[in-house]
């Protein structure tokens, strides 16, 4: 009972945020000035909005079945957007609106993927070959790696996150990625960042 009555709330609350984000990302989301940097006060905010949005009890501690119950509603939540984005995406450029695209209809940078792509070797891409070609696509490349923005380190071993966890965490990867100690993590560190994981991984 416990365990749904949690499901629906986090679901519901998922929605709920990523609605309000719209279309902006996550630094966008984050900056809340519009100066185009994030400061850590900026980089708190944020991330007490998520530490209250899976606090479903309100204890002030995210629990692990809060944890995994609001990564699995965020999860749904994000394919559900990025299916109505590829199939609106898809209907338009369907200009003829068979239902399938033709090479002259597909995006360039698809051009030298269309065979690839085109599985029954019609000419034609359906939504489902599109589908099957980047799911295809996507595990050459390797999984991504899950678990962007997380909440924090259980450091006590208690088997669930404080607030206080949460905030020493957020100012320990503020303070990596803060190259220059500025107290703003600009567009430029946020990416040298990302690419000194990426080398790491």
């Amino acid at each position: 009972m416990l365990k749904t009555t949690l499901l629906a709330a986090i679901a519901t609350l998922a929605l709920a945020g990523a609605a309000a984000a719209g279309e902006a990302g996550p630094a966008h989301r984050t900056d809340r000035d519009g100066d185009r940097r994030i400061s850590l006060v900026e980089m708190q905010a944020a991330q007490a909005e998520r530490f209250d949005r899976l606090d479903v009890d309100r204890d002030g501690r995210l629990t692990r079945q809060e944890r995994q119950l609001g990564r699995q509603a965020l999860r749904a939540e994000r394919q559900t957007q990025h299916a109505q984005r590829q199939a609106a995406a898809f209907a338009r450029r369907d200009r003829d609106r068979d239902g399938a695209l033709t090479q002259a209809e597909a995006p360039e940078r698809m051009a030298a993927r269309f065979a690839q792509f085109d599985a029954n070797g019609d000419g034609r891409l359906t939504a489902g070959e599109l589908q099957a070609g980047r799911v295809a696509m996507r595990g050459q490349r390797g999984p991504k790696r899950a678990g962007r923005q997380r909440l924090g380190a259980d450091v006590d071993g208690d088997g669930a996150i404080s607030r206080a966890e949460a905030d020493a965490q957020i100012r320990a990867r503020f303070a990596r990625v803060d190259l220059n100690r500025d107290g703003y993590l600009t567009l430029d560190e946020r990416r040298a960042h990302r690419q000194s994981r990426r080398g790491q991984g």
